[in-house]
């Protein structure tokens, strides 16, 4: 069965039982098939372990044919146990986020500030001496390094942002004891999205690499010795 016939059969089958909401439940049976599928599945196997459609309309039909009932108090204090620890892990999730964001400008514009050295002095960065073309090929890889944490940056805020609806989900459908059909986390970005930052990210990683061992060569060839920073007393300006 594909997802086109199964999602027919349950649609008739709640209209049939006159199943309140039957829409918002044929919603989130699109958006289960949409998710298994961009994990590899294919519509025959979602169908078959999703059962039959008939089966599952009759599910809602017994919730909805007696009066609503919530989760009983043992089940609700244990939520709202879990939501004091889950609050904790969601507030350190999103700084976590947030850093990776204030890391991405932080490189950004670093690495831009090495690049226009000629209108400034590099001593901003704590840098006493540095030669231009290296520290502008070093400035090119910092760049690429906030780059990639850029996209580490949305990729996290999607797996956090994906994972705090399902947890809203899942205690909704515990509240109010409904059927939850769980969604899998994978893939977090949609298929173009992803399709964009799959070569962004390997360009950011050879130009990163590439220009960050030559400015290294460079630095060290002018200097004399591997430990170029030694030399130009890097350190000892910062101390």
């Amino acid at each position: 069965m594909d997802k086109d016939t199964f999602i027919s059969e349950l649609e008739k089958s709640l209209a049939a039982h006159d199943v309140a909401d039957s829409d918002e439940i044929i919603a989130e049976y699109k958006v289960h098939f949409s998710r298994k599928i961009a994990d590899g599945y294919s519509e025959a196997e979602i169908a078959k372990k999703l059962g039959d459609p008939k089966k599952l309309a009759k599910e809602y039909v017994d919730e909805e044919g007696v009066p609503a009932k919530s989760a009983k108090p043992p089940i609700l204090l244990g939520l709202a146990l879990t939501d004091i620890f889950s609050t904790l892990f969601f507030i350190v999730a999103y700084a976590w986020v947030l850093a990776l964001a204030i890391g991405t400008v932080a490189f950004v514009f670093s690495g831009a500030c090495l690049i226009a050295a000629p209108f400034f002095s590099v001593a901003i960065l704590g840098i006493p001496y540095l030669p231009y073309l290296p520290g502008a090929l070093l400035g090119v890889a910092i760049i690429a390094v906030g780059v990639l944490t850029g996209v580490l940056t949305i990729n996290c805020f999607a797996l956090v942002k994906r994972t705090t609806a399902e947890f809203v989900r899942w205690q909704k459908a515990i509240v109010a004891n409904k059927k939850y059909l769980r969604y899998s986390l994978f893939p977090l970005l949609g298929s173009k999205l992803r399709r964009v930052l799959r070569p962004i990210t390997l360009i950011a990683v050879l130009i990163g690499a590439s220009c960050f061992t030559v400015a290294y060569v460079m630095m060290a060839s002018m200097a004399g010795s591997l430990g170029f920073w030694h030399v130009w007393e890097w350190f000892a300006y910062v101390g």
